[in-house]
């Protein structure tokens, strides 16, 4: 057995500039938004409810934490000369913050978190003109908090959330015991990640890369041949849906799993 030998090339880390290239995704994501601009089925949302005593003071420095740590919270897209480009932001005093809302005392809470949950769903980032995250914080006339994590999947996916889920979390616990948060250090950012695929892609080992998968692809099918009667698919993409839940025994999941 014979083993190719790997070559590795670091990611640098770049210095600041007024914008960087739009990596191959991102670009991807913004002709989706030209295509379908009120479509806001590529927004990633997570809801959290907290306690009564929950510390403001310790996530509110969490927040402001990550924004500080992570550029792809601050960036927006812009256009330059036909090409999309990365635009990341200076840290601003309101605009990368936690965003607090208050409620009126009297108010039904559970009214007020399908409301928010609601709008959390249908919200729709300007990818041009938006930092492409949100962190909001209501307080529900019941003494308890709802926290609303909003990011476009141009800056992130789901393995990314989780990340920023546990380090908002971390921070949010050692503020809260007065120590620093035990994350791991940042060496490069995500522009830098992109000019250096950017670099890569258009060397000769990019393109080998390029045309392996142009074969591999190429013996795919054309057309897919799903089980749709003729007539029932509509013309527009939509996402509309449903959810049907279904109930196995144990024994019943032993032998799906063996299958």
């Amino acid at each position: 057995i014979s083993a190719e030998k790997q070559e590795y090339q670091k990611v640098a880390r770049l210095e600041d500039q007024e914008y960087f290239i739009a990596s191959h995704t991102q670009r991807r994501r913004w002709l989706h938004a030209q295509l379908d601009e009120d479509n806001n089925a590529y927004d990633i949302s997570y809801a959290y409810r907290f306690s009564p005593d929950f510390d403001l003071v310790s996530f509110t420095k969490a927040v402001d934490l990550l924004y500080h740590r992570h550029e792809s919270l601050r960036t927006r897209f812009i256009e330059i000369d036909g090409r999309v480009c990365q635009k990341i932001e200076e840290l601003e005093t309101e605009r990368h913050k936690l965003n607090i809302i208050p409620c009126t005392s009297g108010e039904d809470t559970e009214v007020i978190v399908r409301e928010q949950l609601n709008q959390l769903s249908n919200w729709k980032f300007d990818l041009a003109g938006d930092s492409l995250s949100s962190f909001r914080l209501v307080y529900l006339p019941s003494g308890e908090f709802l926290f609303l994590l909003n990011m476009d999947h141009g800056i992130t996916d789901g393995i990314s959330m989780n990340k920023v889920s546990f380090e908002l979390m971390e921070a949010y616990k050692a503020f809260g015991e007065n120590r620093e948060p035990k994350l791991l250090q940042l060496p490069v950012q995500y522009r830098d990640f992109t000019v250096w695929q950017e670099r890569y892609l258009k060397d000769q080992k990019g393109e080998a890369a390029y045309n392996y998968w142009k074969t591999v692809f190429s013996k795919t099918p054309q057309v897919l041949d799903l089980p749709v009667k003729s007539g029932q698919r509509p013309l527009p993409k939509t996402y509309h849906g449903a959810v049907h839940q279904m109930y196995y025994d144990s024994m019943s999941k032993l032998e799906i799993e063996r299958n």
